[in-house]
Protein backbone atom coordinates (compact mmCIF):
# COMPACT_ATOMS: atom_id res chain seq x y z
CA UNK A 1 0.00 0.00 0.00
CA UNK A 2 2.79 1.95 1.01
CA UNK A 3 4.24 1.51 -2.11
CA UNK A 4 1.38 2.85 -4.23
CA UNK A 5 1.19 5.85 -2.25
CA UNK A 6 4.71 6.24 -3.23
CA UNK A 7 4.06 6.01 -6.75
CA UNK A 8 1.73 8.54 -7.41
CA UNK A 9 3.56 11.75 -6.88
CA UNK A 10 5.71 9.67 -9.41
CA UNK A 11 3.57 9.50 -11.91
CA UNK A 12 2.08 13.07 -11.57
CA UNK A 13 5.29 14.61 -12.34
CA UNK A 14 5.74 12.11 -15.27
CA UNK A 15 2.67 13.23 -16.51
CA UNK A 16 3.55 17.08 -16.30
CA UNK A 17 6.68 16.64 -17.81
CA UNK A 18 4.69 14.40 -20.76
CA UNK A 19 2.46 18.13 -21.10
CA UNK A 20 4.61 20.32 -20.93
CA UNK A 21 6.85 18.20 -24.28
CA UNK A 22 3.51 18.28 -25.59
CA UNK A 23 2.91 21.93 -25.43
CA UNK A 24 5.93 22.54 -26.50
CA UNK A 25 5.30 20.47 -29.53
CA UNK A 26 2.20 22.12 -30.06
CA UNK A 27 3.38 25.67 -29.83
CA UNK A 28 7.01 25.41 -31.91
CA UNK A 29 6.46 21.84 -33.97
CA UNK A 30 4.33 22.81 -37.22
CA UNK A 31 2.63 19.55 -37.28
CA UNK A 32 -0.94 17.80 -38.01
CA UNK A 33 -2.89 14.64 -38.61
CA UNK A 34 -5.54 13.31 -40.68
CA UNK A 35 -7.72 10.68 -41.49
CA UNK A 36 -7.78 8.29 -44.28
CA UNK A 37 -9.22 11.01 -46.42
CA UNK A 38 -6.82 13.55 -45.84
CA UNK A 39 -8.93 15.75 -42.80
CA UNK A 40 -7.11 17.08 -40.54
CA UNK A 41 -8.00 15.47 -37.15
CA UNK A 42 -5.51 17.67 -35.39
CA UNK A 43 -2.97 20.73 -36.08
CA UNK A 44 -0.26 22.42 -34.24
CA UNK A 45 -0.36 25.77 -32.95
CA UNK A 46 2.79 26.41 -35.00
CA UNK A 47 0.65 25.01 -37.67
CA UNK A 48 -2.17 27.37 -37.11
CA UNK A 49 0.61 30.52 -36.50
CA UNK A 50 2.32 29.89 -39.91
CA UNK A 51 -0.87 29.31 -41.95
CA UNK A 52 -2.78 32.07 -40.42
CA UNK A 53 -5.85 29.84 -39.63
CA UNK A 54 -6.89 29.00 -36.19
CA UNK A 55 -7.40 25.60 -35.40
CA UNK A 56 -10.81 25.88 -35.49
CA UNK A 57 -10.54 26.57 -39.09
CA UNK A 58 -8.41 23.81 -39.73
CA UNK A 59 -9.76 20.54 -38.44
CA UNK A 60 -11.86 18.97 -40.42
CA UNK A 61 -10.58 20.48 -43.57
CA UNK A 62 -8.06 18.87 -46.18
CA UNK A 63 -4.46 20.38 -46.61
CA UNK A 64 -5.86 22.18 -49.58
CA UNK A 65 -6.85 24.61 -47.64
CA UNK A 66 -3.36 25.85 -47.44
CA UNK A 67 -2.34 24.63 -50.97
CA UNK A 68 -0.58 27.17 -53.27
CA UNK A 69 -1.95 26.96 -57.01
CA UNK A 70 1.80 26.84 -57.75
CA UNK A 71 2.61 24.21 -56.67
CA UNK A 72 2.81 21.23 -59.73
CA UNK A 73 0.23 18.62 -59.09
CA UNK A 74 2.18 15.71 -59.71
CA UNK A 75 3.92 16.44 -56.68
CA UNK A 76 0.83 15.98 -54.57
CA UNK A 77 0.11 12.42 -57.14
CA UNK A 78 3.66 11.54 -56.08
CA UNK A 79 2.68 11.76 -52.18
CA UNK A 80 -0.21 10.05 -51.98
CA UNK A 81 0.92 7.06 -53.91
CA UNK A 82 3.61 7.32 -52.02
CA UNK A 83 1.87 7.36 -48.07
CA UNK A 84 -0.97 5.39 -49.15
CA UNK A 85 1.75 2.38 -49.83
CA UNK A 86 2.29 2.95 -46.75
CA UNK A 87 6.02 4.64 -46.94
CA UNK A 88 6.69 7.79 -45.27
CA UNK A 89 6.98 10.61 -48.03
CA UNK A 90 9.26 13.79 -47.60
CA UNK A 91 9.89 16.93 -49.84
CA UNK A 92 9.59 20.87 -50.38
CA UNK A 93 6.40 22.35 -50.72
CA UNK A 94 4.94 26.02 -51.14
CA UNK A 95 1.68 26.54 -49.00
CA UNK A 96 -0.22 29.75 -49.34
CA UNK A 97 -1.38 31.17 -46.32
CA UNK A 98 -4.87 32.59 -45.28
CA UNK A 99 -3.60 36.37 -46.12
CA UNK A 100 -2.17 34.96 -49.73
CA UNK A 101 1.53 35.03 -48.93
CA UNK A 102 3.54 32.18 -49.56
CA UNK A 103 5.30 30.31 -47.11
CA UNK A 104 7.75 27.04 -47.60
CA UNK A 105 8.39 23.82 -45.46
CA UNK A 106 10.06 20.85 -45.66
CA UNK A 107 7.65 18.17 -45.16
CA UNK A 108 7.99 14.48 -43.60
CA UNK A 109 4.34 12.53 -43.75
CA UNK A 110 4.32 8.95 -42.04
CA UNK A 111 1.15 6.65 -42.46
CA UNK A 112 -0.47 5.75 -38.89
CA UNK A 113 -0.88 2.19 -38.61
CA UNK A 114 -2.59 0.57 -36.32
CA UNK A 115 -1.91 -3.26 -34.49
CA UNK A 116 -3.62 -4.95 -37.74
CA UNK A 117 -0.99 -2.97 -40.01
CA UNK A 118 -3.80 -1.00 -41.67
CA UNK A 119 -3.28 2.71 -42.46
CA UNK A 120 -5.63 4.59 -40.06
CA UNK A 121 -4.44 7.98 -40.93
CA UNK A 122 -1.29 10.19 -41.49
CA UNK A 123 0.71 12.89 -39.71
CA UNK A 124 3.30 15.17 -40.78
CA UNK A 125 6.03 17.29 -39.53
CA UNK A 126 7.25 20.25 -41.19
CA UNK A 127 10.50 22.83 -40.72
CA UNK A 128 9.71 26.65 -41.94
CA UNK A 129 12.36 27.07 -44.86
CA UNK A 130 10.86 30.32 -46.30
CA UNK A 131 13.80 32.76 -45.24
CA UNK A 132 16.11 29.22 -46.80
CA UNK A 133 14.36 29.89 -50.20
CA UNK A 134 14.01 33.49 -50.18
CA UNK A 135 17.92 33.10 -50.09
CA UNK A 136 18.48 30.38 -52.43
CA UNK A 137 15.85 32.98 -54.99
CA UNK A 138 18.34 35.69 -54.12
CA UNK A 139 21.45 33.47 -54.92
CA UNK A 140 19.80 31.99 -58.33
CA UNK A 141 18.58 35.81 -59.42
CA UNK A 142 22.55 36.91 -58.59
CA UNK A 143 23.68 33.59 -60.82
CA UNK A 144 21.60 34.54 -63.42
CA UNK A 145 22.29 38.51 -63.57
CA UNK A 146 25.03 39.87 -62.05
CA UNK A 147 28.79 39.14 -63.65
CA UNK A 148 30.38 37.72 -60.49
CA UNK A 149 32.98 35.20 -59.43
CA UNK A 150 35.62 34.14 -56.58
CA UNK A 151 39.31 32.80 -56.96
CA UNK A 152 41.40 31.57 -54.62
CA UNK A 153 44.75 33.40 -53.67
CA UNK A 154 46.76 32.35 -56.61
CA UNK A 155 43.54 34.02 -58.88
CA UNK A 156 42.04 30.21 -60.39
CA UNK A 157 38.61 30.44 -60.48
CA UNK A 158 36.31 28.89 -57.52
CA UNK A 159 33.20 29.99 -58.59
CA UNK A 160 31.34 31.98 -61.61
CA UNK A 161 27.80 32.80 -61.75
CA UNK A 162 25.59 32.07 -65.02
CA UNK A 163 25.95 35.92 -65.79
CA UNK A 164 29.67 35.48 -66.59
CA UNK A 165 29.07 32.75 -68.44
CA UNK A 166 26.59 34.34 -70.52
CA UNK A 167 28.57 37.09 -71.44
CA UNK A 168 31.98 35.43 -71.82
CA UNK A 169 30.17 32.62 -73.94
CA UNK A 170 32.39 29.93 -71.88
CA UNK A 171 30.73 27.56 -69.88
CA UNK A 172 30.89 27.36 -66.48
CA UNK A 173 33.18 23.72 -66.60
CA UNK A 174 35.60 25.63 -69.26
CA UNK A 175 36.11 28.56 -66.67
CA UNK A 176 35.99 26.90 -63.31
CA UNK A 177 40.00 26.16 -62.07
CA UNK A 178 41.01 28.59 -64.95
CA UNK A 179 42.65 32.21 -63.97
CA UNK A 180 41.08 35.39 -65.63
CA UNK A 181 43.39 35.29 -68.32
CA UNK A 182 40.84 33.63 -70.26
CA UNK A 183 39.00 36.36 -71.12
CA UNK A 184 41.64 39.08 -71.22
CA UNK A 185 41.65 41.34 -74.10
CA UNK A 186 45.03 41.78 -75.55
CA UNK A 187 44.46 45.34 -75.81
CA UNK A 188 44.48 45.82 -72.48
CA UNK A 189 47.78 47.43 -70.62
CA UNK A 190 49.50 44.77 -68.82
CA UNK A 191 50.23 47.87 -66.05
CA UNK A 192 46.64 47.98 -65.50
CA UNK A 193 46.57 44.20 -64.26
CA UNK A 194 50.28 44.76 -62.13
CA UNK A 195 48.58 47.93 -60.42
CA UNK A 196 45.30 45.98 -59.84
CA UNK A 197 47.10 42.98 -58.41
CA UNK A 198 49.60 45.37 -55.87
CA UNK A 199 46.21 46.50 -54.93
CA UNK A 200 44.20 43.58 -54.08
CA UNK A 201 47.61 41.73 -52.77
CA UNK A 202 47.82 44.59 -50.27
CA UNK A 203 44.47 43.49 -49.08
CA UNK A 204 42.87 46.59 -50.57
CA UNK A 205 39.84 46.32 -52.86
CA UNK A 206 40.28 47.62 -56.36
CA UNK A 207 37.59 48.40 -59.01
CA UNK A 208 37.93 50.02 -62.72
CA UNK A 209 36.74 49.39 -66.23
CA UNK A 210 38.41 45.99 -68.33
CA UNK A 211 37.75 45.34 -71.75
CA UNK A 212 37.64 41.52 -72.37
CA UNK A 213 37.57 38.84 -74.75
CA UNK A 214 34.77 36.44 -75.22
CA UNK A 215 34.92 32.91 -76.90
CA UNK A 216 34.24 33.94 -79.88
CA UNK A 217 36.49 36.57 -80.23
CA UNK A 218 34.22 40.14 -79.71
CA UNK A 219 35.23 42.32 -76.90
CA UNK A 220 32.83 43.30 -74.24
CA UNK A 221 33.47 45.99 -71.26
CA UNK A 222 33.44 45.70 -67.54
CA UNK A 223 32.94 47.77 -64.46
CA UNK A 224 35.00 45.71 -62.17
CA UNK A 225 34.85 45.69 -58.31
CA UNK A 226 37.36 43.29 -56.51
CA UNK A 227 37.53 42.44 -53.31
CA UNK A 228 40.07 40.07 -50.90
CA UNK A 229 38.45 37.30 -49.34
CA UNK A 230 40.31 36.91 -45.63
CA UNK A 231 40.63 33.85 -42.76
CA UNK A 232 40.39 34.47 -39.21
CA UNK A 233 43.63 35.36 -39.35
CA UNK A 234 43.41 38.17 -42.10
CA UNK A 235 44.91 36.03 -43.91
CA UNK A 236 44.10 36.63 -48.00
CA UNK A 237 42.59 33.31 -49.26
CA UNK A 238 40.98 34.38 -52.33
CA UNK A 239 39.41 37.48 -54.33
CA UNK A 240 35.53 37.79 -55.39
CA UNK A 241 34.78 40.27 -57.92
CA UNK A 242 31.39 41.87 -59.31
CA UNK A 243 31.05 43.55 -62.46
CA UNK A 244 28.79 45.46 -64.95
CA UNK A 245 28.43 44.98 -68.23
CA UNK A 246 28.94 48.76 -69.75
CA UNK A 247 29.99 47.32 -73.22
CA UNK A 248 26.96 50.20 -74.77
CA UNK A 249 27.76 52.77 -71.97
CA UNK A 250 31.47 51.99 -73.89
CA UNK A 251 30.04 52.67 -77.59
CA UNK A 252 28.29 55.46 -77.40
CA UNK A 253 31.29 57.12 -74.78
CA UNK A 254 33.22 56.17 -78.01
CA UNK A 255 30.26 57.41 -80.24
CA UNK A 256 30.60 60.31 -78.66
CA UNK A 257 34.24 61.10 -78.85
CA UNK A 258 34.85 59.51 -82.68
CA UNK A 259 34.61 61.35 -86.23
CA UNK A 260 32.13 59.57 -87.36
CA UNK A 261 33.98 59.31 -91.40
CA UNK A 262 37.57 58.77 -90.37
CA UNK A 263 36.64 56.89 -87.16
CA UNK A 264 39.71 59.00 -85.36
CA UNK A 265 39.01 61.36 -82.24
CA UNK A 266 37.29 64.31 -83.15
CA UNK A 267 37.43 67.30 -82.48
CA UNK A 268 35.86 67.31 -78.72
CA UNK A 269 37.93 64.85 -77.49
CA UNK A 270 40.93 66.69 -79.28
CA UNK A 271 40.50 69.21 -77.41
CA UNK A 272 39.71 67.49 -73.79
CA UNK A 273 43.14 65.28 -74.59
CA UNK A 274 45.00 68.40 -75.06
CA UNK A 275 43.39 70.30 -71.79
CA UNK A 276 44.91 67.10 -69.74
CA UNK A 277 48.19 67.24 -71.80
CA UNK A 278 48.50 70.86 -71.02
CA UNK A 279 47.85 70.25 -67.09
CA UNK A 280 50.67 67.18 -66.92
CA UNK A 281 52.94 70.14 -68.76
CA UNK A 282 51.98 72.51 -66.00
CA UNK A 283 52.41 69.98 -63.27
CA UNK A 284 55.73 68.50 -64.38
CA UNK A 285 57.23 70.75 -66.98
CA UNK A 286 56.86 67.88 -69.77
CA UNK A 287 57.82 69.41 -73.57
CA UNK A 288 54.57 68.69 -75.44
CA UNK A 289 54.55 68.89 -79.14
CA UNK A 290 51.46 68.98 -81.83
CA UNK A 291 51.59 68.48 -85.68
CA UNK A 292 48.72 70.47 -87.96
CA UNK A 293 48.46 68.11 -91.07
CA UNK A 294 46.57 69.58 -94.14
CA UNK A 295 45.33 67.32 -97.25
CA UNK A 296 47.18 69.47 -99.90
CA UNK A 297 44.44 70.67 -102.93
CA UNK A 298 41.71 68.64 -101.45
CA UNK A 299 39.03 71.09 -102.99
CA UNK A 300 40.37 69.60 -105.96
CA UNK A 301 39.50 65.91 -105.35
CA UNK A 302 36.04 66.91 -104.37
CA UNK A 303 35.64 69.21 -107.52
CA UNK A 304 37.16 66.34 -109.58
CA UNK A 305 36.20 63.66 -108.78
CA UNK A 306 33.22 64.51 -106.40
CA UNK A 307 32.57 64.16 -102.63
CA UNK A 308 32.12 60.11 -101.67
CA UNK A 309 35.96 59.87 -103.16
CA UNK A 310 36.99 63.03 -101.23
CA UNK A 311 35.65 60.86 -98.09
CA UNK A 312 37.45 57.89 -99.35
CA UNK A 313 40.78 59.93 -99.72
CA UNK A 314 40.07 61.37 -96.06
CA UNK A 315 39.25 57.69 -94.90
CA UNK A 316 42.95 56.30 -95.96
CA UNK A 317 44.91 58.99 -94.85
CA UNK A 318 43.47 58.55 -91.62
CA UNK A 319 44.15 54.99 -91.41
CA UNK A 320 47.84 56.09 -92.44
CA UNK A 321 48.15 58.45 -89.96
CA UNK A 322 46.88 55.76 -87.17
CA UNK A 323 48.89 52.89 -88.56
CA UNK A 324 52.32 55.34 -88.74
CA UNK A 325 52.67 57.56 -84.80
CA UNK A 326 53.73 55.98 -81.89
CA UNK A 327 51.69 54.68 -79.19
CA UNK A 328 51.77 57.46 -76.72
CA UNK A 329 50.40 59.95 -79.80
CA UNK A 330 46.90 61.01 -80.04
CA UNK A 331 45.40 61.83 -83.73
CA UNK A 332 42.09 62.58 -84.30
CA UNK A 333 40.41 65.13 -87.31
CA UNK A 334 40.76 68.54 -86.63
CA UNK A 335 38.03 69.23 -88.88
CA UNK A 336 37.55 69.23 -92.97
CA UNK A 337 40.59 68.31 -94.56
CA UNK A 338 42.76 68.82 -91.25
CA UNK A 339 44.24 66.64 -88.95
CA UNK A 340 45.58 66.90 -85.58
CA UNK A 341 48.44 64.48 -83.64
CA UNK A 342 49.22 65.31 -80.41
CA UNK A 343 53.08 63.89 -78.93
CA UNK A 344 53.09 64.15 -75.38
CA UNK A 345 56.70 64.32 -73.68
CA UNK A 346 57.76 64.75 -77.21
CA UNK A 347 60.18 67.98 -77.62
CA UNK A 348 59.88 69.96 -81.02
CA UNK A 349 62.63 67.52 -82.74
CA UNK A 350 60.82 64.52 -82.05
CA UNK A 351 57.39 66.10 -83.12
CA UNK A 352 59.43 66.61 -86.74
CA UNK A 353 60.23 63.27 -86.87
CA UNK A 354 56.80 62.15 -86.17
CA UNK A 355 55.58 64.51 -88.81
CA UNK A 356 58.29 63.43 -91.33
CA UNK A 357 57.24 59.83 -90.83
CA UNK A 358 53.72 61.11 -91.51
CA UNK A 359 54.70 62.91 -94.99
CA UNK A 360 56.34 60.10 -96.66
CA UNK A 361 53.89 57.67 -95.80
CA UNK A 362 51.11 59.72 -97.44
CA UNK A 363 52.94 60.72 -100.16
CA UNK A 364 54.46 57.13 -101.12
CA UNK A 365 50.74 55.75 -100.38
CA UNK A 366 48.75 54.82 -103.72
CA UNK A 367 45.49 55.78 -102.92
CA UNK A 368 42.53 53.55 -104.09
CA UNK A 369 40.81 56.36 -106.26
CA UNK A 370 43.43 59.52 -106.83
CA UNK A 371 46.50 57.42 -107.38
CA UNK A 372 48.67 59.91 -105.19
CA UNK A 373 47.68 62.38 -102.62
CA UNK A 374 50.12 64.88 -100.05
CA UNK A 375 49.62 66.59 -97.09
CA UNK A 376 51.50 69.61 -95.31
CA UNK A 377 52.67 69.94 -92.01
CA UNK A 378 53.08 72.48 -88.98
CA UNK A 379 54.86 71.27 -85.98
CA UNK A 380 55.08 73.23 -82.93
CA UNK A 381 55.96 72.92 -79.23
CA UNK A 382 54.56 74.38 -75.78
CA UNK A 383 56.71 77.38 -74.76
CA UNK A 384 57.38 78.18 -71.68
CA UNK A 385 54.79 80.11 -70.00
CA UNK A 386 52.58 79.43 -73.11
CA UNK A 387 49.16 78.16 -73.21
CA UNK A 388 47.22 76.00 -75.75
CA UNK A 389 45.95 79.07 -78.09
CA UNK A 390 49.26 79.95 -78.68
CA UNK A 391 50.70 76.58 -79.35
CA UNK A 392 48.01 75.74 -81.73
CA UNK A 393 48.43 79.27 -83.27
CA UNK A 394 52.05 78.29 -83.84
CA UNK A 395 51.57 75.11 -85.30
CA UNK A 396 48.81 76.57 -87.86
CA UNK A 397 51.55 79.66 -88.79
CA UNK A 398 53.74 76.79 -89.85
CA UNK A 399 51.45 74.56 -91.66
CA UNK A 400 50.62 78.51 -93.58
CA UNK A 401 54.29 78.80 -94.21
CA UNK A 402 54.49 74.39 -95.83
CA UNK A 403 51.81 75.53 -98.02
CA UNK A 404 53.74 78.50 -98.93
CA UNK A 405 56.65 76.59 -99.54
CA UNK A 406 55.26 74.36 -101.85
CA UNK A 407 53.12 71.98 -100.19
CA UNK A 408 54.23 68.35 -99.03
CA UNK A 409 56.85 69.39 -96.88
CA UNK A 410 57.15 69.85 -93.15
CA UNK A 411 57.30 73.20 -91.08
CA UNK A 412 58.03 73.90 -87.46
CA UNK A 413 57.33 77.14 -85.48
CA UNK A 414 59.79 79.66 -85.19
Amino acid sequence: MASFKNSQPFAKGAASTLQSYVDIVDKYVITSSTDIYGRITYVSEAFAKISKYSKEELLGRSHNIVRHPDMPSAIYEDMWQTIRSGNAWSGEIMNRAKDGSAYWVDVNIEPDIDTDGTIIGYTAIRTDITAKKQLQDYVDVVDKYVITSSTDARGRITYVSEAFATISQYTKEELLGRAHNIVRHPDMSKSLYKEMWHTLRSGEAWSGEIMNRAKDGSAYWVDVNIEPDFDADRNIIGYTAVRSDITDKKQIEELSVTDRLTGLFNRLKLDDVLENEFRRYQRYQTPLSVIILDVDHFKQVNDRYGHLVGDEVLTEIADLIQNNIRACDIAGRWGGEEFLVICPSTPLEGGMVVAEKLRKAISNHPFTTTNSQTASFGVANLALNGDLNQLLKAADDALYRAKQNGRNCVESAT
